[in-house]
């Protein structure tokens, strides 16, 4: 069976290839800051839990201040220009465990 992406019938296996060298697949642990209470409250009853996340994607911007994910990417015909959707930009402070997913 061959497996096509939705881009243009690129080969999977020719975008895996090319675009797993740039932009390797990973799972990132990090915490996220919560909303509180909508209304007023004493600061002794206060609980501040943190959010645990968990998000998967391509690791497209990989700095020391932020991380950038992306759900879906798409090479087409250029090499040198890739297009992405679905992205969610995770300060670095805030991971916990980057792991990264091979397939």
């Amino acid at each position: 069976m061959r497996l096509f992406t939705d881009v243009g019938m690129i080969p999977l296996m020719k975008l895996t290839s090319d675009v797993f060298a740039r932009y390797p697949l990973v799972l990132i642990e990090w915490e996220d800051s919560t909303f509180l209470n909508p209304g007023w409250m004493w600061v002794s009853e206060l609980n501040a839990p943190l959010a645990g996340c968990v998000s998967v994607g391509f690791l497209v911007v990989d700095d020391q201040n932020t991380k950038v994910l992306a759900c879906s990417l798409s090479d087409r015909e250029d090499q040198s220009d890739i297009q992405l959707v679905g992205s969610i930009s995770i300060p670095t402070s805030c991971i916990k465990r980057m792991v990264p997913i091979t397939l």
